[in-house]
């Protein structure tokens, strides 16, 4: 999750309702305004993030990659906790972005390592952040095979 520290939601706003269909197949859903962005992987568990801040938009690099999608996140701070479902929130880490309005590109890899059971895998995942001046509707730009 990429969150806005300005923020505040309590565990009672975090739902199960959140994730539709739509939701799944993008691996991707906005909420709270576009400050709040929950990203999807193909398993559950603890996998491997890399996350990049850029100072203008990257170009997509689909190559290895089996999706893509990509929408924005506002801070009014320019303040952003990054974190996954198993990270406790109290200890979780504030990073300075120094923007506000960011485009937020996420890729999912290695679909095809997840065992019939979706618990092991070589899945990996890569996030780009850059400052944008106008919101990003969120959008796939790469849709991996649907089951």
């Amino acid at each position: 999750m990429l969150q806005d520290v300005a923020l505040s939601i309590s565990d009672e706003e975090i739902g199960a309702d959140w994730w539709t269909e739509e939701d799944q197949e993008r691996l991707l859903s906005v909420k709270f305004n576009e400050r709040l962005v929950v990203i999807g992987t193909f398993r559950d568990g603890i996998v491997p993030v890399v996350v990049e801040i850029f100072t203008s938009e990257p170009n997509v690099d689909s190559g290895n990659w089996d999706q893509i999608s990509e929408c924005s996140i506002e801070s009014h701070t320019g303040n952003i906790y990054i974190m996954g479902n198993f990270d406790y929130l109290p200890e979780r880490k504030k990073y300075y972005l120094g923007f506000f309005l960011a485009g937020v590109r996420v890729y999912y890899g290695g679909l095809n390592t997840i065992d019939e059971m979706g618990i092991n895998g070589n899945d990996k995942y890569m996030i780009h952040l850059w400052p944008v001046k106008e919101k990003i509707d969120l959008k796939v730009i790469k849709q991996r095979p649907l089951f």
